[in-house]
């Protein structure tokens, strides 16, 4: 039986049918396939310091485990891919985890163009800083400079954008949001942030802007409801959408 090499990462679904404990087959298939092709070139990075998306390179493969109710919470468990337990060094089996769970953060971060995007490489070289074995060693000591790691998640985005295409398939569909990484270092995907992360298009996530609005119109489905609004000065605002028991 293959050893895990560290704690799994949990991937959580909130909201709308996720509260059920249900989420669309399909939408939860692609979600999933996008976070284990993400993390796995994140782990294939740490781990033989290169950076790919092709899984024939990859000597560690993400596995799912039994989803929990939760909401919805799956794990993904990294295992050696020949079914062997091989002897990798012990700070990386240290540090993996929380440097998957940050680097995946960093990515989506960057797909989103978010303007506190830093903060997650920032968090990646205290992570560094904080494990002087693992600084020094690591990229032959790369992980002190912060410019390195940028330009690191910056060719991650690019390797992987296809899977981030497809990680919050199910956000605004049958679920309300999804979290990937545990609560200290988690990366929260909503609706809005699922819409540039789908698109095919160069798009970047905005700031919230709160408007007093008059409702229009309420539409019905199985699982959601969206209202048409425009705000009380007459500017046109997007559709909303609204929970089920809304």
């Amino acid at each position: 039986m293959p050893e895990l090499l560290f704690e799994p990462i949990p991937i959580a679904y909130r909201g709308l049918l996720a509260d059920q404990h249900f989420v669309d087959a399909q939408q939860f298939g692609r979600s999933l396939i996008g976070a284990t092709k993400l993390a796995n070139s994140i782990c294939h990075e740490l781990f033989w310091q290169n950076i790919t998306h092709d899984p024939r390179s990859y000597h560690i493969r993400f596995c799912v485990g039994p989803s929990r109710e939760n909401g919805l919470l799956q794990e993904i468990f990294a295992i050696s891919n020949s079914g062997q337990l091989p002897l990798y060094s012990p700070i990386l089996i240290t540090v993996a985890k929380k440097f998957i769970e940050l680097s995946i953060q960093a990515v989506i971060d960057k797909v989103l163009s978010k303007k506190d995007g830093s903060n997650a490489v920032d968090r990646i070289h205290e992570l560094a800083m904080a494990h002087n074995e693992f600084a020094n060693q690591v990229h032959e000591g790369h992980m002190r400079d912060k410019a390195w790691l940028q330009r690191m998640i910056t060719t991650m985005a690019r390797e992987n954008r296809a899977s981030v295409r497809q990680l919050p398939d199910p956000v605004g569909r049958t679920v309300n949001y999804m979290q990937i990484g545990d609560s200290s270092v988690a990366t929260v995907i909503d609706e809005p942030a699922a819409e540039v992360l789908r698109s095919p298009d160069t798009l970047s996530l905005g700031d919230k802007e709160g408007y007093v609005v008059r409702i229009h119109g309420v539409f019905k489905r199985p699982s959601s409801r969206s209202a048409k609004a425009r705000s009380t000065s007459g500017q046109p605002v997007a559709s909303i959408g609204c929970t089920s028991n809304s």
